[in-house]
Order: structure tokens, then sequence, then C-alpha cells
């Protein structure tokens, strides 16, 4: 990615399509992003128990259909499913939060917008796959195809299922912007790194920076049961690409899942409430972990220390000071490693080429080459 620290990129932040933004919305947020809270947590985000059984049902169905592939809902549509008003509904929460102006982000010419998909786990898979490797969510068709990372600004999880592998979130390791793109900030002797740790709870809402790493560790799972989440990354000035909508007659959806006008549901609508404040936990000889090599792209970290039997809850782990270790395990790019983890993970979030995605694709080859020209491979 190309840019400067301020404004970290003119083309890979933008939707190639729409060349012709206005910047000062998009300087804004990568502005506010080191000013977001490391880690937010609800203990409800939905406003009654009907409610998240209604988009438990549709996670399921969705899941069920199209499996953990990513969908886009933009700022200025008209959901249609219940998964794109709760998508939406997610993204005006935390863009409020984060006090943008919905007047300059529902402007015509302005990319912004929920990418949103489903994960499920089930006990009847292989400990290791209960888990999620950790990782920097990113658009990976902008990575695989034009050799730049781009990051959401806010990542967040609601969890529709109590139990299973809980989520753990780094303070540290960060990936940042420089004048010649994506870097990962190095690790110092003396920095104090706090690991965010959420157990999955029916309901519970939680959100973080979108350059931060993350991951689901299979050895703190206290639970082997399901574990079934919706996932919404919240972008502004760009759309990732080959994202499609999800839109009947996507595989037979049924009619239960669509709102008014097309179905009989009311949308859903998020309310998070009784915010969560993390609880400080401490690593005792006999009751922690050592994660002795978190993988992620080329790098590795190395003595990342998290607590065992905490028994559910938020909590934040502070890191023995000098212990983590940050080295390059690999000198292939960037995108030969996300090539590889994807051939681990489940089918891909991204779909197999599509109309939309080659209609997109020819908007980029056609696009204006200041656009399109800076192209860096990690």
């Amino acid at each position: 990615m190309s840019g400067s620290k301020r404004r970290p990129a003119s083309s890979a932040t933008k939707d190639t399509s729409s060349c012709n933004l206005d910047s000062s919305v998009d300087s804004r947020c990568w502005r506010l992003r080191p000013r977001m809270p490391c880690f937010s947590s609800w203990e409800s985000g939905l406003a009654s128990k009907k409610r998240l059984q209604e988009l438990e049902a549709a996670a399921r169905a969705t899941y069920a259909r199209v499996s953990a592939e990513s969908f886009w809902i933009g700022v200025s549509e008209t959901p249609q499913t219940l998964l794109e008003s709760f998508a939406l509904e997610v993204f005006w929460h935390h863009v409020d939060r984060l006090a943008l102006s919905r007047k300059s982000l529902m402007r015509d010419g302005v990319v912004a917008g929920a990418e949103y998909w489903v994960q499920r786990r089930s006990p009847n898979q292989a400990v290791a796959k209960r888990g999620m490797d950790f990782h920097f969510d990113q658009d990976v068709a902008a990575l695989e195809d034009e050799g730049v990372m781009v990051l959401p600004l806010v990542s967040t999880v609601t969890y529709c299922s109590d139990g299973g592998a809980p989520l753990a979130v780094l303070a540290k390791p960060t990936l940042d912007v420089g004048p010649e793109g994506m870097f990962l900030v190095p690790l110092m002797e003396d920095d104090s790194i706090d690991v965010y740790i959420t157990f999955p709870s029916r309901g519970r809402h939680v959100a973080f920076r979108g350059n931060q790493l993350h991951g689901c560790p299979p050895e703190l799972e206290e639970q082997s049961v399901e574990r079934i989440s919706v996932l919404v990354n919240i972008w502004v000035h760009h759309r990732p690409f080959d994202l499609r909508q999800l839109r009947p007659p996507v595989k037979n959806l049924p009619k239960e899942l669509f709102c008014d006008g097309v179905g009989r549901r009311a949308p859903i609508r998020f309310k998070p409430n009784n915010p969560v404040a993390a609880t400080r936990a401490r690593i005792q000889k006999d009751n922690h972990i050592v994660l002795e090599d978190v993988c992620f792209g080329p790098w590795s970290l190395m003595g990342v220390r998290l607590p065992t039997q905490l028994g559910g809850g938020v909590w934040v782990v502070r890191q023995p000071r000098g212990l983590m270790a940050l080295s390059l395990r690999s000198k292939r790019s960037m995108k030969a490693c996300v090539r590889e983890a994807a051939a681990r993970a489940e089918p891909k979030r991204r779909p197999k080429a599509t109309v939309a995605s080659a209609v997109m694709k020819k908007r980029r080859a056609t696009a204006s080459p200041a656009a399109t020209s800076k192209k860096r491979s990690r």
C-alpha cells in the first residue's frame, strides 16, 4: 500500500470504480484509528431474545447455503435480508462511536459499507479445526490480485451461541502505514502488551481496531460445543474486491430470511447495552499455556502466554515484558502466505469467479494508471 502516514493510500483504500472521492472522510478515519479503544465489548447487542433467535436462525440458514463466504451491503442501500439489516446497524453504531458524519458518508461517490459473514465451528471437528489461525482482517482479493494490503476500520464479532474457542485479540503487534506501504510495527523489549480474551456468550458483541492481530486458540476452549457467530467489518472509502450481495435467488434462500417487502420479518435492530470491562487476569506458573509459534503471513510470534481455566467472560492479560519475540519466518510474499493459509482453512469466504467479480476486474483493468500502477508485494 502506498501513501503517507496521514493518508495511507490513494488507490488501495478506494473502490477503483469510483476514483473521484472526497478524501476528508478517508483521512479522518485513518487519523481516528489510534484513538479508538483497542478493544470493546457489550453483553448484549440485540434488544430481545426473540431478535437474537431470529439472527441465529438467519445465520444458520445462510451458512448452510453459502458457508463462510463474505457479502457486502453499502451504506446507501436498502437491506433486504436480516443479515444485511443487522450488518448496517452494526456499521452505523460504530461510525457514530467514532463521531464520523453520516451525511458525509451518504454523499454520492463515497464508498462505505459493511462486509459480513457467518462463522460456525462444530464439536465434531478436530480440536485444531475448532479454532481460527491468528490473522489480520483484510481485503484478500486486493492482496492476491493487486499486491496491496487494505484493512477494515473496525472488526466486530456477535455471538449466537455459548461456548467454543474464545477470541484472542493482541494489542501488539499491529500493521501501520508508511511511505512505502504497510509494515508490521516491531515489538520493543519494554513494551506492555495486552491480550484480550472473549469467551462466546449468546448476544455478546465485541469490536476492535481493524489492524489488530487476532485468532481463536482452540487450546483455551472450555466447552466443546457448537460456536456460531456473525462477523461484520466496517469499511470506509473501500469496498473489498469480488464481494457480492446476498440477494434472491442466491441458492434458494428461504423467504423467511428476508425483511419487509420480500418476506414478513422486520429488520434486526442492533442496540448494544451493558458494556463489559475486561477483567484483569494474572499469569501464574501452573495455570497458563504458551503459544510458541503464532504464524501469520510471513511472520512468527513466539512466547504468547495465556491463562487457562478462566471460566468464561471477558479478560485482559498483560504479557511479561521481554518474553514475546517477533521474527520473519519466510521470505515469501504476504500473498503466498495468504494462499497457504487459505488452503488450510475452511472453504474460503471469497467466492469463485462470478459475473460481479468479472465486472470489477474489468473496471480495475480500465481504471486510470495512477489508480493501479503502484503495487506492492510483501
